[in-house]
């Protein structure tokens, strides 16, 4: 994976500005086949998968049986099965956690990553590069609604996608023709050609945008809720692993933190995993930073965290070890960037 291609500053605020192209191809991706495919699926994540239509997908997350966090992702239902998108450190172990659960039924769930590509186009003028490159082909109208056609002679499966705040979409072909797809694609139309941008640049416009990462802003020690995953949770579907720790908190109770976005004075991020405390209470942190950038866009040091659930409105403030105060913003970072 690259990790920049000469400058991921100037990465960041072109992709922000117009339209890139990153190479993802090593996403997990989780084939699930046979009869029992949506009824399994449905009983291990937190979405209702029985409502999608092939052609639709919904965001998910799989919990442990007290509802901590396992893995979150997107599902995307096909006709003759289900695909799983999870991040690359997460796609073993969620195999091995759904094989686990898989025993009494017809479920057939095998790792697709090595066998497709995966390119995101992703940026403020996507959607209209991207229109002018598919047509009326090219799914816009729902997160997560996919299409497969033949473009060009290779068959490609455009699924609108969210990655950076704003609408655009990821392109699965068949990991063989990743070169002939690649120059296409760079080839365009009459349009610019999309800005390739690495790793460093992706988490750029992920932090601005306020998306939380897997195993970075939140792991097993945290509930769904505390991590706003709000979109990948149904309250209406019935029983799933984990659900009744994720109903009790919506009946009965509340979290006691919750992930927000925080804004910086100094001129370098605090390094993930520093302490906050609130001001004149000093005892013991209240809550810690868990990814933290230079944003190029803002002009201003940016992270994101956990803070106390009576700390956490735009506005109120924390304080780093070395006094620096951490000021609590709405999310996402970036006007007009909405995850």
């Amino acid at each position: 994976m690259p990790v920049h291609f000469g400058n991921f500053a100037e990465e960041s605020r072109a992709v922000r500005e117009s339209v890139g192209l990153i190479d993802l191809s090593h996403r997990g991706d989780l084939s699930l086949k046979g009869p029992d495919s949506v009824r399994f699926l449905h009983g291990q994540c937190t979405n209702d998968i029985q409502k999608l239509a092939a052609g639709s997908g919904c965001p998910v997350a799989f919990l442990t049986p007290k509802g901590k966090l396992i893995c979150d992702g997107e599902a995307l239902a096909f006709e003759d099965g289900l695909r799983i998108g999870c991040e690359p450190a997460m796609s073993g172990a969620l195999l091995a956690h759904l094989k686990k659960f898989a025993v009494f039924d017809k479920v057939e769930i095998a790792d697709a990553s090595a066998s497709r590509l995966l390119f995101s186009i992703q940026g403020r003028q996507a959607a209209s590069w991207l229109h002018s490159l598919f047509g009326d082909r090219l799914p816009l109208a729902e997160p997560l609604a996919h299409a497969t056609f033949d473009w060009n002679g290779i068959p490609v499966t455009a699924i609108r996608s969210n990655r950076i705040g704003e609408p655009g979409a990821d392109l699965k072909a068949p990991a063989e023709r990743s070169v002939e797809l690649l120059d296409l694609l760079l080839a365009g139309t009459d349009a610019a050609a999309p800005r390739l941008f690495g790793t460093n640049a992706l988490e750029i416009l992920r932090v601005e945008a306020g998306i939380p990462k897997i195993l970075v802003d939140m792991d097993e020690n945290n509930l769904p809720n505390e991590a706003r995953l709000e979109a990948a949770i149904s309250y209406n579907k019935g029983c799933y692993t984990g659900q009744e720790t994720v109903a009790r908190l919506k009946t009965y109770g509340h979290v006691n933190k919750l992930l927000v976005g925080f804004l910086f004075d100094q001129e370098f991020p605090p390094p993930p995993g520093s302490p906050l405390f609130v001001p004149d209470q000093e005892a013991r942190p209240a809550g810690k930073i868990t990814s933290s950038i230079f944003s190029p866009w803002l002009g201003r040091v940016i992270a994101l965290g956990y803070a106390p659930r009576d700390h956490s409105s735009p506005g109120d403030q924390l304080r780093l070890e070395n006094g620096a105060h951490a000021t609590i913003t709405t999310l996402p970072f970036v006007p007009g960037a909405s995850h």
